[in-house]
């Protein structure tokens, strides 16, 4: 698979990005009608009949969920990086046909062309966490709608994922019998708002450079401190 064979394919489709945040545990299966979804990271425990599974982090392949992406047999796009070209081709871990490496553009003199994103884009844009790259994924596929479910990029009650709250325990894909720090590695106290605010910057440059594209928030935490739970009842419902 090459993102050749996917441009265009979904013109005029509703994009769904899921990432692994606590808002996540509020969305369910009705989110996935009539729309192309893309599962982030450990999103795709909870989500495993996803359009695509994407990361561009290859510290994904150190996490527990890494096993139930594999077994989910939905189309991977990954980071084009040593990490995931070692598995990749000639009966490795991540088969050719559905596999697609995608590189990252290089940062222009300010950083603007990082957030400016097309069709025709071969490589993907720089930002704070992978849904930034999504986003510009769902427009390569044809999308100008773009809702963002389980985006947080912050703590929610001490919490930093979904599958942490009991009603989601199911989706751990092994994860529950670690603490955060050691499935996911240490985070210092400070490291969730630096983050939180880092991220906050990038969207803001993402949609200011790409105006013509619909940016729907229905996660909590990232562009405010609340949970967006009336937006995704409404996406849900619809």
């Amino acid at each position: 698979m090459n993102l050749e064979s996917l441009r265009g394919k979904y013109a005029g489709k509703v994009a769904v990005i899921l990432g692994a945040g606590p808002s996540l545990r509020f969305a369910n299966d009705s989110i996935l009608k009539n729309r192309v979804s893309i599962a982030i990271n450990d999103a795709i425990t909870k989500f495993s009949r996803s359009d695509f599974y994407f990361t561009m982090d290859p510290t994904m392949l150190q996490r527990r969920h890494w096993k139930g992406a594999l077994e989910s047999l939905r189309p991977m796009i990954l980071k084009k990086c040593p990490e995931y070209e070692a598995l990749f081709g000639n009966g490795r871990m991540l088969p050719p046909e559905r596999t697609c490496l995608v590189p990252w553009r290089p940062d222009g003199p300010n950083g603007e062309r990082s957030y400016r994103v097309s069709e025709s884009d071969a490589d993907f844009i720089i930002g704070g966490s992978s849904a930034h790259s999504a986003v510009n994924f769902a427009v390569v596929l044809g999308c100008r709608t773009v809702y963002l479910v389980g985006c947080d990029c912050r703590a929610y009650e001490g919490r930093r994922y979904f599958w942490q709250w009991d009603t989601d325990k199911e989706y751990t894909g092994g994860m529950a019998d670690q603490s955060p720090d050691v499935a996911f590695g240490y985070r210092d106290a400070d490291a969730d708002k630096i983050l939180a605010e880092y991220v906050t910057k990038c969207w803001a440059n993402l949609r200011q450079a790409n105006p013509e594209i619909d940016i729907v928030d229905a996660s909590g935490g990232l562009l405010g401190d609340v949970l967006h739970t009336e937006e995704l009842s409404a996406l849900q419902a619809g």
